[in-house]
């Protein structure tokens, strides 16, 4: 992979890349590719090679999938309507998950494990915006309302506190029911 310029500038890299500047100034940060002390990158480096590379795998695996023609479909169906039952389920089968192996090469699918560890983590985080609630909120209330009684404090503060629990609760049941479904 000899390249004719040998020392570019990240934007001539960019488009040998065929990626944005943006790609490469992120690059450069994360360690990929390296800059001499001009700025320019040396394109005949291993690195910039091995970049160069990886950018055209990874192009590579979102291409598109062959469409399907009219003729081709006709003739898929002449053939299932002389198969079985049981052989056009296996079609549709195959069909399926050869969608689903291109879906995920197009990197469209999520994995069932990813969107459980996510949604695990905005619920600790909206519980922990919650539970503090009732301490803040009852005496800016009472401020409000100009309530100066203690005991009343405390009984808005109770009162808000067994809403948020009530809605927590909800949102825990709601959550868990959610997941189940990805089981």
């Amino acid at each position: 992979m000899a390249f004719k310029k040998k020392i570019l500038s990240q934007v001539d890299f960019a488009q040998l890349a065929n990626v944005s500047t943006a790609a490469i100034t992120n690059a450069i940060k994360t360690g990929r590719l390296r800059r001499d002390k001009k700025g320019k990158i040396n394109s005949n480096t291993a690195l910039a090679k091995a970049y160069i590379k990886s950018v055209k795998l990874r192009k590579a695996s979102y291409a598109n999938p062959p469409r399907l023609s009219a003729k081709d479909i006709s003739e898929s169906t002449k053939s299932i309507q002389s198969k079985s039952i049981v052989d056009i389920k296996r079609i549709q089968a195959t069909t399926e998950l050869t969608l689903l192996k291109i879906d995920t090469a197009k990197k469209l699918l999520i994995s069932r494990d990813l969107v459980k560890k996510t949604f695990g983590k905005m619920s600790s985080i909206i519980r922990s915006y919650f539970h503090p609630l009732p301490d803040r909120l009852a005496e800016q209330v009472a401020a409000v309302m100009g309530i100066k009684d203690k005991k009343k404090i405390l009984k808005a503060r109770r009162l808000i506190e067994r809403e948020v629990a009530r809605s927590l609760e909800a949102f825990k049941r709601d959550s868990e029911k959610f997941v189940k479904k990805l089981k």
